[in-house]
């Protein structure tokens, strides 16, 4: 079986891909943080992976290794959490970069499975502009809230929900219904002004805090969240990253 897993290839079977025209690389960005009683602190990290093995299948391209802790200080009231500052994550974001260009690495994807990480992925993007070097990324288009959003014609938005909710934990039920505990499902936070979550409650969800308007640290209902709801969801948000990949020089 081919494994796409650059960790796993010797410098000698990497230069020769390379040389051959493997020059594109995923790299799956999640975080570690609280996703209320039901769901593994590392959901965020486990989807990325899922859709960059998927999305590396089709496209031919080498997995890096995983970006497992991203900035989820807005989790923080909450334990378990891990969290990297801006500047850190910056920092690695650049030196990751470096690394690639050195070893001849034309393109980066950057398979994002946090909404905390989006404004880093764009503040990061737009400062580091290197010649040859190509940084595909969702930082401006955010898949995860546009599937979101184009659900919400179908689905409640506030069931949907931000975190740990709906949508969240029938995509956890598809990938990796090991993970979910079902006897814990809980409703969350529901948006305060009817079905939708507006701009105003998001960022103060962000800046307070999600303690501060969730006691169980979720945002939306998973009561009734199920596998093939969260099926439906994935092959979403896989279809936006490969009409993202369409843009590989």
């Amino acid at each position: 079986m081919k494994s796409f897993l650059w960790s796993q290839h010797t410098t000698k079977e990497l230069s020769d891909k390379i040389r051959n025209g493997q020059t594109t690389v995923i790299l799956p960005f999640g975080s570690t943080e609280q996703h209320g009683c039901h769901l593994a602190t590392g959901y965020d990290t486990l989807i990325a992976e899922k859709i960059s093995y998927d999305l590396a299948q089709r496209i031919n391209a080498f997995i890096l290794p995983t970006f497992s802790i991203g900035e989820a200080s807005h989790h923080l009231g909450f334990k378990g959490t891990l969290s990297f500052s801006n500047e850190t994550l910056q920092q690695m974001l650049g030196d990751l970069c470096n690394s690639l260009i050195a070893s001849e690495i034309n393109n980066l994807i950057i398979v994002n499975g946090h909404g905390g990480n989006y404004h880093i992925i764009r503040t990061f993007v737009k400062n580091y502009q290197k010649t040859n070097f190509q940084i595909i990324h969702d930082g401006e288009i955010e898949i995860l809230f546009k599937v979101i959003l184009k659900l919400s014609n179908e689905y409640s938005n506030a069931e949907l929900g931000l975190h740990a909710g709906y949508f969240e934990t029938s995509l956890a039920l598809f990938t990796h219904p090991d993970i979910v505990k079902v006897d814990e499902l809980k409703i969350g936070s529901m948006p305060t002004n009817g079905e939708m979550w507006d701009k105003p409650q998001i960022i103060k969800l962000i800046s307070e805090g999600l303690f501060k308007t969730s006691k169980t640290g979720i945002i939306g209902d998973p009561r009734n969240a199920n596998a093939i709801a969260g099926k439906n969801f994935y092959e979403l948000i896989l279809k936006e990253y490969l009409q993202l990949c369409t843009s590989i020089k």
